[in-house]
């Protein structure tokens, strides 16, 4: 059984490419990572089609373009045993998306890698306080959440890795006080 699948920028890959190589859903699969990355064309229907069929462990779909933020709010309700996810430079990204992820107890207790990086329809990262087992965060060029919100996130929480690269709100105190949490890498 096929347990990694990288399909990343394959630009032209629909629903029924990725469905073919999976064998169908007719059968359960074993596939553990999906990289869907850069496929810019995945529609909402062939992901949540395929989802529903699947039980990952790690998703990538960074660069996802035509993916709405209904169906990325229904990803983390799909996926109940999620280690990784990636939805860097989603467009359709935002605070619902986040929150959902946030609120989501399977990933409260899955959940260590988290990847945000230039969502820039997100203004609200406060949910993730709820995901106690996530160890490495990328919040890099979310120009538009509050430095408040990185500051109060961090207090309750300790990362191994946090990227927070092109934050512009973020000034020297507000850096000072991170780093003073041991958080930063």
């Amino acid at each position: 059984h096929l347990k990694v699948l990288k399909l990343t920028n394959m630009e032209a890959l629909s629903g029924k490419c990725f469905e073919f190589a999976l064998g169908g859903n007719n059968r359960k699969q074993k596939l553990t990572v999906l990289d869907l990355s850069g496929c810019t064309k995945i529609t909402d229907e062939s992901t949540l089609d395929i989802l529903s069929y699947i039980q990952l462990t790690s998703l990538h779909l960074s660069y996802s373009r035509c993916l709405a933020s209904v169906t990325l709010k229904n990803i983390p309700i799909h996926l109940t045993n999620l280690h990784v996810l990636d939805f860097s430079y989603c467009k359709y990204c935002n605070d619902s998306v986040v929150y959902q992820i946030g609120n989501t107890p399977s990933l409260s207790k899955t959940l260590e890698c988290l990847n945000l990086r230039g969502c820039t329809a997100v203004k609200s990262i406060i949910s993730l306080k709820n995901l106690k087992r996530l160890e490495e965060v990328h919040l890099s060029l979310l120009a538009n959440v509050p430095a408040r919100e990185f500051y109060s996130l961090l207090i309750v929480k300790r990362y191994k890795k946090l990227y927070l690269d092109g934050c512009r709100q973020l000034g020297y105190h507000s850096l000072d006080q991170i780093s003073n949490k041991d958080s930063l890498v």
